[in-house]
Formats: C-alpha cells, structure tokens, sequence
C-alpha cells in the first residue's frame, strides 16, 4: 500500500532532494514526467470528465502544466493551456514541444470547468505582477474547481503567506 507522506520540505529543502535525484542520474526531464503524471491523476480523480484549463508559466512548474495537459488530453480529456509566458528553462521547453494541444497566450477564450494552477510553483517570494495576476483571477473567477501544483500562485513557499491580496481559493494543492 502507497503511504502519503506527512513531511513538509522547505525550498531549500525541496532544492536539495531534487539536486541530489539529478546527482543521482535522474534528469529534470523524468523528474517533470514523474511529477506531471503524477499530478495529472489527480486532476483526472477529481475533474473527470469535465473540460481542463492548465495555467503554465515559464518556470518548471509551467513544465508540470504541460505533461499534466498531454496526459489528460491522452486520456480523452479536452485540454486548454493559457501560457502567457514562454517556457523559460529546457525541461520547460521540452515539455511544451511534446503537448500537443491547444495553446492560448491569455485568458481570453479559455474555459473549463477544472483550472490546474502551474503558473509559478516553490520559492516565489514576490507578489504576481498585475498582469500575471489578472490572468490568474480571470480563469479562477471562470472556472468552478481549482487546483494548484506546488502550491498555488502567489503564496511565499516557506511561510505560506500570500503575496497579493485576493488570490484564489483551490480545492487541491498537489505537491509532489
């Protein structure tokens, strides 16, 4: 039987298990497929077989979002990515080359009923710029369940504390 653990890591913390499974021999990129599929199961347990809409951001978190959107889209859900940042690392960048849905830039046209929140995941310690932000309110105001990936967007990773004022609730932070 699988065990759910109880253990809460820092960023610093979270930064070192993932340097030592690299220096181990494990890529960032099956490091982002293991934590892609494994989120995505969770959306596919709680959203199925209602319309996703996942929020990347540049980072690695948004490399989540983009595994997350090919698994569920394999599986026959429909799938929407907002993107309003280009991937900015190389597992990103891989991860967007292998999606093979639909990609919009803004909020506009989006909708769903399940937002999967990979905008920014751990060790943000600024608030959301007002752009970012309103993408992020905008998809949240439009769709019902919400969950996020890491944590979600704009929380400090460490204290839990919210860097702009009227963020989102979620149903589910998937953390892996």
């Amino acid at each position: 039987m699988r065990r759910v653990s109880d253990q809460i890591l820092t960023v610093a913390q979270m930064r070192d298990a993932e340097e030592a499974l690299i220096a181990a021999g494990s890529s960032v990129d099956a490091l982002m497929q293991i934590a892609g599929h494994g989120a995505a199961e969770w959306v596919w347990r709680l959203g199925s077989p209602k319309p996703v809409t996942v929020l990347c951001g540049s980072g690695n978190n948004g490399g989540d979002g983009y595994v997350i959107a090919e698994s569920l889209r394999e599986r026959g859900l429909p799938v929407t990515v907002v993107a309003p940042l280009a991937p900015g690392t190389d597992a990103a960048r891989n991860a967007r080359a292998a999606y093979r849905g639909e990609v919009l830039a803004s909020a506009e046209g989006a909708r769903g009923h399940v937002l999967v929140d990979c905008l920014f995941g751990s060790g943000l310690v600024r608030p959301l710029s007002p752009e970012l932000f309103q993408v992020l309110r905008q998809l949240a105001d439009s769709h019902p369940l919400r969950i996020a990936v890491d944590l979600p967007s704009g929380v400090e990773s460490d204290s839990g504390r919210p860097l702009n004022e009227g963020l989102p609730d979620y149903r589910l932070t998937v953390s892996l």
